[in-house]
């Protein structure tokens, strides 16, 4: 699973449960999350970007 993560960085748990699936590894989903929130290979979350009003007026 740790090499399918960092082969593919954005991937999430579901995907690569695909592809261990493809490679004959077969794994339960719900152990396959445990372990990936375990070993930290979550996606970090996208930055959040303000929008700013340049004073237009409506």
């Amino acid at each position: 699973m740790k090499a399918v993560a960092a082969e593919r960085r954005r991937f999430g748990y579901r995907r690569i449960h695909v592809m261990l699936e493809r490679q004959g590894i077969v794994m339960n989903l719900k152990k396959l999350r445990r372990l990936y929130r375990e070993e930290r290979l979550q996606m970090r979350a996208a930055e959040v970007v303000d929008i700013v009003d340049h004073g237009q007026v409506d």
